[in-house]
C-alpha cells in the first residue's frame, strides 16, 4: 500500500509538475480544500436564487454540482491548470 501510495503521488507529481513549480502534493491538497471551502457557498445561493425565478431547487443543486466538478476537472487535466470552476452569480441575479 504504501509503495502504491507513492506510485501516484510520484504520477502526480510528474503530470502536474508539482516539484518543478516549487510546490508539494500537501500543498496542493490544502489549497485545494481551501478553495472548495471558498467556493461551496455557491452549492447554498445559487439553488435559492435559482428557485425564485421558478426553478427547482434540488435540480439546481445538482446541475451547480456537476458543472462545477466536471468544469474543475476538465480545466484541471487538459489544461493542467491549479483553477476552480463554477457558475458565478451575477448573472444568475437577472432570472
Amino acid at each position: 500500500k504504501i509503495q502504491y501510495a507513492m506510485s501516484v503521488s510520484h504520477a502526480l507529481d510528474k503530470y502536474f509538475k508539482i516539484s518543478e513549480r516549487g510546490s508539494t502534493i500537501a500543498t496542493e491538497l490544502r489549497a485545494g480544500l481551501t478553495s472548495f471551502l471558498t467556493l461551496s457557498y455557491i452549492l447554498l445561493v445559487h439553488p435559492q436564487v435559482m428557485a425564485k425565478a421558478g426553478m427547482e431547487q434540488r435540480d439546481v443543486v445538482t446541475a451547480t454540482c456537476l458543472s462545477s466538478g466536471l468544469a474543475t476537472a476538465f480545466v484541471a487535466i487538459l489544461g493542467n491548470l491549479p483553477f476552480v470552476m463554477a457558475p458565478g452569480l451575477g448573472l444568475s441575479a437577472y432570472f
